[in-house]
């Protein structure tokens, strides 16, 4: 029997790009399916910040992509999605695009 009187809940992903960016063009592809396509991303270090997006998402394991084409940067990562999930995207100092998980909001500066 279906319950219609009770509200499904669809997990969202919040996706934010932190260090590292500096006039880039950036695509985020979730599922391959693009969540965020933009250009002149820059940082702002004051608050360790560049741009953001969100996106509905299954329960379950996602695969989100990472590419700045200009730069010939691309990284894929696995997302294990039990609830509300937020993600960081910065290019590290060594040039890798690293992405961290947690299950709250990420604090700016």
């Amino acid at each position: 029997m279906i319950d219609l009187g009770r509200e499904l809940s669809v997990p969202v992903l919040q996706i934010d790009l932190a260090n590292g960016f500096f006039r880039d063009r950036v695509r985020v592809d979730l599922n391959g399916r693009t969540v965020l396509d933009r250009e002149d991303v820059t940082t702002r270090t004051q608050i360790e910040f560049a741009a953001d997006c969100s996106a509905e998402v299954a329960t379950g394991r996602s695969k989100l992509q990472v590419v700045l084409s200009e730069r010939g940067l691309s990284e894929s990562f696995p997302v294990d999605v039990s609830g509300p999930t937020y993600l960081e995207i910065s290019i590290a100092p060594d040039g890798r695009i690293r992405c961290r998980s947690s299950p709250e909001p990420f604090r700016r500066a």
